[in-house]
């Protein structure tokens, strides 16, 4: 009876925290043990027992049958990691490409799953245990912003993640987890300066307000760089950083059993959008054609003009629209010359000064009651995990980088106002409210005897807006065939007036101790997920005006439901405590959705919608910690192999004459995928001085199936079955060293590190059967980055590094847009070039 009301207490006390928000608390974050000082420190790092989170609860790293690599905070500082970006020199099997043409949405590509083909992401990034992200599209970029800084540890997660962390979540998942507060005074300030103007404040201050009750973290990252990409036509510096983020933390223990952490964020950026640089040009492009009487460009200028002037300006009209194109075309002839003869690929053509605004906030809740030990189900906690998060600016203006005659610019979040239209910011399109964008996860997590565990869970995310949309403007050959000339338009007819999108996930998952039963050390993993979806759109028609967009009828309403299952079976061995081995079966799905040919229903082959992906794999692992001469080492080694079935791919379907003849696409679950590769994790104490690491991953993907051709520039269809893998390089390899040198400890510790990274051949191009030359590829490459670092100082609490990263100046795609059969050029986004500079930190307690 006390346990049942001790347990009343605290349940209510859970019910009194939720409700000061719809969505409230759950697991710790993951932090991995406090490192050493002095020569020993690397070693720490290396063979600590790094606490992970990977079956959403906390256990050492060596013991979780999953392929996880674990970065700590000084492995973040040391390898210079600051932005998802940097992630791939450390991560095997991990690529991360722009996605979006903007740097401010990455692209994660691990195991062969990623954002391609415009779908869904096949890779789940969280922060502070909830999803990243928005479910509404028009936020995703503004949420998906993420500077790395005073971070507890950032974990990737290989392979299907669905049953614990839900949908596109094929390829796996990346955690990052801040800093909690801490129960004593302390923290640290960093400056860094280097070349672009580089300037960057970061720092943390943790202040206990009652000891032991309540503590308070803030911290903060403020950073400044000019852009690398310069405009060739306006001057401007793009590809800039100018942004800034703010944590506040507040962790309350009020009792052993309740555990409360509230943590907001604040994100801003106002910079100069991402450089697209140009890389081809398509002389068959049909609207570049304008011969008089011949050209199809020369026609539609024509018809148009034909329209909308009297006979005797139709000429006047005529030459005037066609020259337009005509020296669109000669600008793109001669920037194709330009880059042809060795020119820069730090520069473009732009036709504006181009500029992304930022500014979203995030409030998360993780609360845990521990209500006791319970008979027959073990010691029980309850956990709920909730966000709400709002975005209050969210506006681009982004160009394809490749002519300075508006074609093809994209202006997003803003509306038309005045006679002649111009662009204003709309506040209803660009902003959204906590209370329509948020998650909640409750979770219910036993342990039984310490050697059983089990988790029972429920998610739920929701995102819904009814504010009007705003539709792209989109400004395309040198506005020749716009009305009046040099007009801009919004690229569609319709907008959303009304969408709510839902998705809600039931779990559970057990993990069975057999040493009783079989044989010592060997556990049965099992788990199951049931997630189900749901969107409704409403689309109206609408008139521009003086005043701004007009909503007026509905166009259409879209009502998609959906359902898809996810699993898990592990089987694993813990031989002794530095050996585990280990296999695994999971089945992991990326969302169906609804397809823009909807409103065609009724023809033959066209769908309304289209169904989930589905990927299956087996993976085999080994965890291996040795001492073998004198020498430390671990070694972890996994394999797999995945069949990707159901896979979503656009389609071309005939339409009948009937409804005039001419062709219309959708995307369809037509294609079907084999992928399976090798991941490897070194690391080695040779010296209480040197230690080194290697990392290297083998991926082999291909198409099984995929139905049809695809017809090219040239003319030539190509089956698709030929398709290369996009986003997976076959050989990715990382290598590097830590030396210190063996110097008095009161002068502090004087290290030098390496990092070398190379990757082969790699895909970027979704399209690339479209462009005979396939310049979609990037060629293999290697880059090198190095630090010297003098920490504490004579005694001190000051550490200063020397940074150099991309030491021999490489520039490989890391992003690339292919519209030579929508536009008639394409265009890449390149890395960042060589960046040096110097980094103070000092902290303090």
């Amino acid at each position: 009876m006390k346990l049942l009301h001790s347990s009343a207490a605290r349940m209510a006390a859970l019910g009194g925290i939720c409700w000061l928000m719809p969505a409230v608390a759950a697991a710790q974050s993951a932090s991995p043990r406090v490192p050493q000082v002095g020569s020993d420190r690397a070693a720490s790092e290396a063979f600590s027992d790094i606490v992970v989170t990977a079956r959403r609860r906390e256990e050492a790293l060596q013991n979780v049958p999953v392929s996880i690599t674990a970065i700590t905070p000084e492995q973040l500082r040391e390898k210079a990691v600051n932005d998802p970006y940097d992630l791939t020199m450390s991560v095997p099997g991990l690529n991360v490409r722009v996605g979006g043409a903007t740097r401010e949405t990455p692209d994660y590509f691990i195991r062969g799953q990623g954002n391609t083909f415009s779908g869904n992401p096949g890779v789940l990034v969280y922060f502070n245990e909830v999803p990243l992200g928005s479910l509404n599209p028009n936020l995703q970029s503004a949420a998906a912003n993420l500077m790395i800084f005073d971070m507890a540890s950032v974990q990737v997660l290989k392979g299907p993640q669905g049953t614990l962390f839900g949908k596109s979540s094929t390829g796996g998942a990346v955690l990052f987890s801040p800093q909690k507060p801490k129960d004593e005074f302390g923290g640290y300030l960093d400056v860094q300066v280097g070349n672009y103007n580089l300037r960057e404040f970061q720092g943390a201050v943790d202040i206990p307000i009652i000891e032991g009750k309540i503590a308070v973290r803030f911290a903060f990252d403020i950073a400044r760089r000019d852009g690398f990409t310069v405009s060739q036509s306006t001057g401007q510096k793009l590809d800039q950083k100018h942004r800034e983020t703010f944590r506040l933390g507040i962790n309350l223990t009020p009792t052993e059993w309740l555990e409360s952490y509230f943590m907001l964020q604040q994100f801003e950026a106002d910079e100069a959008s991402v450089g697209g640089v140009f890389t081809d040009f398509n002389p068959n492009f049909a609207l570049f054609n304008t011969t008089p009487g011949v050209g199809v460009g020369y026609f539609a200028v024509a018809g148009l003009c034909a329209s909308i002037s009297a006979p005797t300006a139709v000429p006047g009209c005529i030459a005037t629209r066609t020259g337009r194109i005509a020296d669109l075309v000669a600008e793109l002839k001669a920037e194709q010359a330009r880059l042809a003869a060795g020119g820069s690929k730090r520069r473009n053509l732009t036709s504006r000064r181009d500029y992304q605004n930022f500014k979203t906030q995030q409030i998360t809740n993780t609360t845990s009651v521990n209500i006791g030990e319970v008979p027959v189900i073990g010691d029980v906690t309850f956990k709920n995990i909730g966000s709400m998060f709002r975005v209050l600016e969210n506006n681009v203006i982004r160009e394809f980088g490749t002519n300075s005659k508006n074609h093809g610019v994209v202006i997003n979040q803003y509306d038309l106002i005045g006679m002649p239209q111009e662009i204003s910011v709309s506040d209803q399109a660009q902003k959204s409210p906590f209370h329509r964008n948020f998650t909640e996860e409750f979770q219910v997590l036993g342990d039984i005897d310490g050697k059983h565990s089990w988790i029972l869970g429920y998610f739920l995310a929701q995102a819904s807006n009814n504010n009007v949309g705003m539709p792209p403007i989109f400004q395309t050959f040198n506005n020749a065939l716009t009305v009046p000339l040099d007009s801009l338009n919004f690229i569609f007819p319709t907008t959303t007036t009304y969408s709510k999108r839902k998705e809600m996930g039931y779990y559970g998952q057990f993990t069975a101790d057999l040493s009783d039963l079989m044989l010592d050390g060997l556990h049965l993993t099992a788990g199951y997920r049931l997630t189900k979806d749901s969107t409704y759109q409403v689309f109206r028609n609408f008139t521009p005006s003086p005043t701004g967009l007009q909503p007026g009828t509905i166009s259409s309403i879209q009502d998609f439901r959906e359902k898809a299952s996810s699993y898990t079976f592990t089987l694993d061995y813990k031989a002794n405590n530095d050996l585990l081995v280990y296999v695994t079966t999971r089945k992991g799905f990326k969302p169906g959705g609804v397809n823009g040919t909807a409103a065609s229903a009724g023809i033959p082959g066209v769908r309304p919608t289209f169904d989930p992906e589905t990927l299956k794999d087996v993976e085999g692992g080994v965890k291996w910690d040795w001492l073998l001469g004198g020498v430390r080492g671990r070694i972890n080694l996994a394999a797999y192999q995945s069949w990707y079935s159901n896979v979503q791919r656009a389609e071309t379907i005939a339409l009948p004459v009937s409804l005039g003849g001419g062709v219309t696409t959708q995307t369809n679950n037509i294609a079907e995928a084999k992928i399976g590769g090798v991941e490897l994790e070194g690391n080695f104490q040779f010296s209480r001085h040197l230690s080194a690491f290697i990392n290297y991953a083998y991926t082999d993907a291909r198409y099984t199936k995929y139905p049809g051709c695809t017809t090219n520039t040239l003319g030539v269809c190509t089956p698709n079955i030929q398709t290369p893998y996009v986003g997976v390089p076959k050989h990715q390899i990382s290598f590097g060293g830590r030396y210190v040198l063996p110097v008095d400890e009161s002068i502090g510790e004087i290290a030098i590190s390496t990092n070398i990274y190379y990757q082969s051949r790699t895909l970027f191009d979704d399209s690339v059967l479209q462009d005979p030359k396939q310049l979609g590829f990037q060629s293999g490459y290697a880059m090198a980055d190095a630090r010297l670092d003098w920490n504490k100082i004579g005694g001190s609490p000051l550490d200063l590094a020397f940074f150099i990263r991309n030491i021999t100046d490489h520039t490989h795609y890391v992003g690339y847009g292919n519209t030579l059969t929508s536009l008639g050029a394409s265009q890449a986004t390149y890395n960042e070039p060589r960046t040096y500079g110097l980094q103070l930190r000092m902290q303090f307690n």
